[in-house]
């Protein structure tokens, strides 16, 4: 008989049944994957014409059920035999056809098994603003570690895009395992707060997210679809969906400084007569600014008035605390915004009695 050596191949000739074997019956015979295939010549046993009686190949992994006829065994010899043991595999197999008889020629065959596995397919949905997942954590347990993944080991859905990630563990004897890993991204809402905003003075900016099914939360403190600021703030919205998924937009809304110049409202005409109407005059915002002052001229160019106290009044006299006499005189306010931009404003003003 041949004992077949599953690490090279090799076969080695027995005259008679090994002792191992002794009291033993035939099993079955497998049709199982590469490396190994055996050639059993057993016309050079029976001096019989030389040519090879039974060529198969030994699998790496054990296929489904398979019975192999001693026709299939012995196409062109029906009166040759082969008993054949196997080493391993699943019980309740039988060589089909007659049973064999022992008087011409043994196998001994071991099935070689795998060493390494990849283990089950599996997937995963992840949150597009999730942190990297681990795709070892999907491995099941039998899993051979020290595999290969592709295209690789670590899935941003930041970056990556969604598909099929493989597992690849290479074996001593057999091709290599694979295990496949779908991986998913939940559908990501369409949304967005847009670019900064610009914010005058009394002005209220309004936000709205137009979308359902949402936990949504305003760095205002509102919760909803809607909120509303009416001085310049950084304002974030967070939302989370139904797959407890989160998403976070952001904007800046400052003051427009040109807004504040433009709507400044510098009356012409005032009446300092002590009758409690229109009796000073000056900017009546002007804590919208982080430094002002105002001056007034006569028409010769003389410095009536100077102030860089609030409020900017003027009640009509001079510095020498004289009242200034109807006419018209001018103005130039230095106004400094909080963003530290520095204007001058000019004009005319009348004083009335």
């Amino acid at each position: 008989m041949f004992v077949l050596n599953p690490l090279d191949c090799s076969l080695t000739h027995y005259c008679s049944i090994p002792a191992f074997l002794e009291g033993t019956s035939a099993n079955f015979m497998y049709m199982p994957p590469p490396p190994c295939e055996i050639h059993l010549d057993l016309d050079a046993l029976d001096e019989t014409a030389p040519g090879i009686d039974y060529r198969d190949t030994i699998y790496c992994q054990l296929p489904e059920k398979y019975l192999l006829s001693l026709t299939d065994l012995f196409s062109d010899k029906d009166w040759d035999s082969l008993n054949v043991w196997i080493d391993q595999g699943p019980s309740g197999i039988a060589l089909s056809g007659l049973s064999p008889s022992f008087d011409t020629a043994y196998a001994y065959i071991t099935l070689i098994g795998r060493s390494s596995h990849a283990g089950r397919d599996s997937s995963a949905v992840v949150c597009k603003n999730d942190f990297s997942f681990s795709l070892p954590a999907l491995l099941s347990d039998e899993a051979t570690a020290g595999g290969i993944w592709s295209p690789a080991g670590l899935f941003d859905p930041k970056e990556d895009a969604a598909g099929v990630y493989q597992y690849i563990v290479s074996d001593a004897f057999c091709p290599d395992d694979t295990a496949a890993f779908l991986m998913s991204i939940f559908p990501e809402p369409v949304f967005d707060l847009g670019p900064d905003q610009i914010q005058c003075p009394g002005d209220t900016n309004y936000f709205k997210i137009d979308l359902n099914n949402m936990d949504i939360l305003w760095s205002t403190g509102d919760i909803g679809n809607e909120t509303s600021i009416t001085s310049p703030q950084h304002v974030w919205v967070e939302m989370t969906d139904s797959f407890d998924c989160h998403y976070f937009d952001s904007l800046e809304v400052v003051s427009d400084d040109g807004c504040i110049i433009s709507k400044l409202f510098i009356p012409n005409i005032f009446s300092p007569n002590g009758d409690g109407f229109n009796d000073t005059w000056g900017i009546a915002s002007a804590e919208v600014f982080s430094h002002v002052t105002m001056s007034v001229f006569d028409r010769w160019g003389n410095m009536l008035y100077y102030t860089d106290q609030l409020p900017l009044a003027w009640d009509g006299r001079t510095r020498k605390n004289r009242m200034a006499n109807p006419g018209v005189y001018t103005y130039v306010f230095e106004l400094v915004t909080l963003n530290d931009n520095r204007y001058l404003k000019k004009g005319t003003v009348m004083l009335v009695r």
